[in-house]
């Protein structure tokens, strides 16, 4: 079988729109579409009155509804920002450059709602999804239920980080997607400045441990998108990261680019592309070098 051409990437010429990208989900019923409409309406008035950045149409939306997106059932939890993570897109370069094979095991660190998990379940690849936010957890438990296909994504609810212990979480109520450990990641990003803010305490675990009882002596895909602790993360994961053939992980570049790039090194894996996702923050891909 010949290797896999290595892609070219450039950084898209345009966002989707922000609001007719929902085009692109299908509610289930006519109430759920009621209720996607209204929020829709609701956030289109907020941005041209108040142009907030991080107020999207779920943190409008009044009761959880399901929608259905890329085939792919999802319950939308109210006032929240599960909407966003469910709309086709919403990564373009991850998007573009994550594409799971059958029989392929797949390590998704910050796994949220399950839009990238659910993507490699129904490749036929085998996940691990791994989700910090215990209420997040429980929504992505909810969304294997609803899809029978994905039975082979297995979810661990736990933090990742550079040694075992207790953290505390810092959740935006209104954008729980930019939960983290950081202490000063969610001011310095200004997620959601109106939101109630919740401290969770969360177990932590390094990834080497959370990982030490699989069968499989490699890992073929290892996402990482945990806002701003990615240093920690391949800290304490060094050893899966020597077994990993490629990798997909979001990087606030000022803060951890150095360290994350001494340790893909360090592991032999080479970066072959970076595209920009926010004003902070860029997408690194990097494979094996010996691939």
């Amino acid at each position: 079988m010949s290797p896999r051409p290595r892609p070219t990437f450039r950084s898209p010429s345009g966002r989707i729109d922000r609001f007719t990208k929902y085009l692109a989900l299908q509610p289930r019923g006519a109430r759920a579409r009621l209720l996607l409409t209204e929020a829709l309406l609701r956030a289109m008035v907020w941005r041209t009155f108040r142009r907030s950045r991080y107020l999207g149409p779920g943190q409008f939306l009044r009761r959880p509804i399901a929608v259905q997106s890329s085939g792919v059932m999802f319950r939308i939890r109210a006032t929240s920002d599960d909407l966003e993570y469910a709309v086709p897109g919403h990564k373009p370069a991850l998007e573009a450059w994550f594409r799971p094979s059958e029989g392929e095991l797949v390590v998704d660190v910050g796994a949220g709602i399950g839009f990238y998990s659910f993507k490699a379940a129904r490749a036929g690849a085998n996940v691990i999804a791994i989700e910090a936010n215990a209420d997040t957890c429980a929504a992505l438990r909810t969304n294997i239920s609803l899809n029978p296909r994905m039975g082979s994504v297995r979810v661990l609810g736990c933090a990742i980080g550079s040694r075992p212990g207790a953290g505390e979480l810092r959740v935006p109520q209104l954008a729980s997607g930019f939960s983290s450990l950081r202490s000063d990641w969610v001011d310095e990003v200004q997620a959601a400045p109106t939101s109630p803010m919740l401290h969770l305490s969360v177990q932590v675990r390094t990834l080497d441990d959370a990982l030490s009882g699989l069968s499989a002596s490699s890992v073929d895909w290892l996402l990482v998108d945990v806002e701003g602790m990615e240093s920690e993360v391949l800290e304490g994961g060094s050893g899966t990261l020597r077994s990993t053939k490629r990798i997909v992980i979001e990087v606030d570049a000022s803060h951890s680019g150095r360290s994350v790039a001494e340790a893909l090194d360090a592991a032999g894996l080479e970066t072959i592309g970076k595209i920009r996702q926010s004003p902070r923050t860029e997408y690194w891909f990097a494979t094996r070098r010996d691939a």
